[in-house]
């Protein structure tokens, strides 16, 4: 039986798996998709934890702003599709995912970018590198 503790200081509740071995199957993707709203299942222990995994599920007309990390990430699509929109120079360019295809991407640091998901939802897999810090993470100015 899963272990769960929620977190809602961040943009979206992060449920941080207790177990000593953490899974995730179709039984936690019906949860997450319950929710209202954006959430997140988190399989580190803490935000204190080198390696960050976490499964994310956002709704179709989530607004995830242009933003940028000091660090690299890696999304693996699950369940959906997101368009995820990128500004590189000044130059836009938008890649669009979804699970039917596999696909995976790896996003270098201190790339701007939004991701919005093209069906009612979309599951994926995102993993990078800790501790977690908001000092990490800069939104575009408009």
């Amino acid at each position: 039986m899963k272990k769960n503790k929620i977190d809602i200081s961040g943009k979206s509740p992060a449920i941080f798996i207790k177990d000593l071995i953490p899974t995730i199957d179709y039984r936690d993707f019906k949860k997450l998709i319950n929710y209202k709203k954006n959430v997140r299942y988190c399989l580190h222990k803490s935000r204190k934890n080198k390696l960050q995994c976490m499964v994310n599920l956002i709704r179709k007309n989530s607004d995830i702003k242009m933003h940028k990390h000091n660090r690299e990430e890696v999304y693996c699509i699950l369940k959906g599709k997101i368009s995820i929109l990128l500004n590189i120079n000044k130059k836009k360019k938008k890649i669009l995912m979804n699970n039917k295809r596999n696909q995976i991407l790896f996003m270098p640091k201190n790339i701007l970018h939004s991701i919005k998901s093209d069906s009612n939802y979309c599951i994926f897999l995102e993993i990078t590198s800790g501790p977690f810090s908001k000092k990490n993470t800069s939104y575009e100015k408009n």
